[in-house]
């Protein structure tokens, strides 16, 4: 007895684009952490102004990716494996920025 997709009452679940956007959004704000690092290392930890602006756009970015990916969750008609590691790596970005503004801070 062979049966056909639509018998067997099978559901296409599709992926999320606001979690994609997540995703590609937190792996960005990662890479520009490490260039962040990376420029600290170069300069002795005596960053320019610069690069103060700049953590400051990473910080407010990544809490924008944080909202996206939570906000995609609501939607259930899609794969969720895209919206964790959104969330898990816009969480990254976000504590990775909030750890270095205290630093900043602390060591001014």
């Amino acid at each position: 007895m062979i049966h056909s997709r639509t018998s067997m009452g099978f559901t296409e679940k599709r992926v999320s684009v606001n979690a994609v956007f997540a995703v590609v959004l937190g792996m960005i704000l990662n890479a520009l952490h490490v260039v962040m690092i990376i420029c600290s290392v170069k300069y002795k930890g005596d960053i320019p102004f610069w690069g103060g602006v700049t953590e400051s756009y990473l910080f407010l970015f990544s809490i924008f990716g944080l909202l996206w990916a939570i906000l995609s969750l609501d939607d259930e008609k899609t794969v969720g494996k895209y919206k964790y590691t959104g969330i898990v790596l816009n969480g990254i970005a976000f504590l990775l920025s909030l750890w270095i503004m205290v630093l900043g801070v602390r060591t001014y």
